[in-house]
């Protein structure tokens, strides 16, 4: 392999004594950095509100009906593949998330701009988003959501969604929180 695999070992017993640093919270006890978290439910129940009421807590630091606020404001990112940008911004003015530090990469934006549409099955919009994300730099991602953003994506068939699930991973190794709705 080339690895030198060895000087990576670490003893249960020198890992019981290694001062780690926590985590931060991003969101009570349940959000911190670095966390893959899927918001999952039927049409229509409301998971692009919960989506957009995350960033405004995540970015101001605020509570979050019963969830208590991180430790600090925390820059967001939120890709939206498929709602009509007026809805996105009177959302968005709805829930003041002016007041915080989040930023969109809207689809319609995208598309007038580029003329294309994201797709995080391409390992080449992965890597657009994960630059994006190091260069700004943003630490949460939020994926409005994964059926519009990852075309000919089956979620359920492993071979492929194994390249987004191994992003994920990378992402979370790079200490920025994903959040898929």
């Amino acid at each position: 392999l080339g690895l030198d695999l060895a000087n990576c070992l670490i003893s249960a017993s020198r890992l019981g004594g290694m001062k780690i640093p926590k985590r931060k919270r991003l969101l009570d006890e349940w959000l911190c950095e670095g966390d893959l978290g899927y918001v999952f439910a039927p049409r229509g129940v409301g998971k692009t509100w919960i989506g957009m009421a995350l960033p405004r807590a995540i970015s101001q630091n605020q509570t979050l009906v019963l969830w208590k606020a991180g430790e600090e404001k925390t820059p967001v990112l939120y890709v939206d593949g498929e709602m009509p940008l007026e809805l996105t911004q009177r959302r968005s003015i709805g829930l003041d998330l002016g007041a915080g530090s989040v930023t969109y990469l809207h689809h319609e934006t995208l598309f007038e701009t580029l003329g294309t549409s994201l797709n995080i099955g391409l390992e080449n919009h992965r890597e657009a988003i994960t630059e994006l994300m190091v260069a700004q730099p943003f630490r949460c991602l939020i994926l409005d959501n994964l059926s519009s953003l990852a075309s000919g994506v089956v979620e359920n068939k492993g071979e492929d969604y194994e390249p987004i699930g191994h992003w994920f991973l990378e992402l979370r190794r790079r200490k920025v929180t994903v959040i898929v709705i």
